[in-house]
């Protein structure tokens, strides 16, 4: 919403357009083009983007310290391990296991908030399912909304196997991938 951009930039009192760098993996026409759509957006609602295209090398620079102060948005991206968020918001956002003066982790935006470390440990801790989802929720909801993260996308993806293919089975415990273990071939298929 670029008139509720400006509204907010013009609240906090900066001066517009407020400059910005968008740090991503490019190389492709793909991401070229998804990072021009962003800027498009983003330089509507109030900002001078820059975009700074990245190919030979992405989380190196990004995971950097050093380099923090280059980049204002960075892309990122992450896959569940098995269908939990336990397995993607302390990955992500717990500023105790990411955060050294070396590296960031894989807390590309330097997300910290003592607040939701202790609700990460609260819901390690909780052992009914059902409550320790609500949990996950609730902090990611937190994350969302104190800017943490912006989800621009979600990926889907379709496998197709033919009839020469046994034991198939989308694995919802490694991100519906196929249980490779389980996969065979029968030879009196054509």
């Amino acid at each position: 919403d670029p008139v509720k951009s400006k509204a907010l930039l013009t609240q906090a009192g900066v001066k517009m357009p407020y400059p910005i760098t968008y740090t991503y993996e490019g190389g492709t026409p793909t991401t070229e083009k998804q990072a021009a759509a962003l800027k498009a957006g983003w330089d509507a609602g109030g900002f001078s983007t820059t975009l700074n295209e990245l190919t030979d090398t992405y989380y190196d620079v990004i995971q950097n310290p050093a380099n923090a102060t280059k980049n204002d948005v960075v892309w990122g991206s992450w896959g569940a391990d098995w269908p939990s968020a336990s397995t993607d918001i302390p990955a992500l956002f717990d500023s105790r296991v990411n955060l050294t003066s070396a590296s960031t982790g894989q807390d590309y935006g330097y997300y910290k908030n003592d607040a939701v470390n202790k609700a990460i440990d609260a819901a390690y801790a909780t052992t009914d399912l059902a409550k320790q989802a609500q949990m996950w929720g609730d902090i990611d909801e937190t994350i969302q909304k104190q800017g943490g993260y912006i989800p621009l996308q979600q990926r889907k993806f379709y496998l197709v196997w033919g009839s020469g293919v046994t034991g198939f089975i989308d694995n919802p415990a490694v991100a519906n991938y196929p249980d490779l273990g389980s996969v065979g071939i029968n030879p009196a298929a054509k």
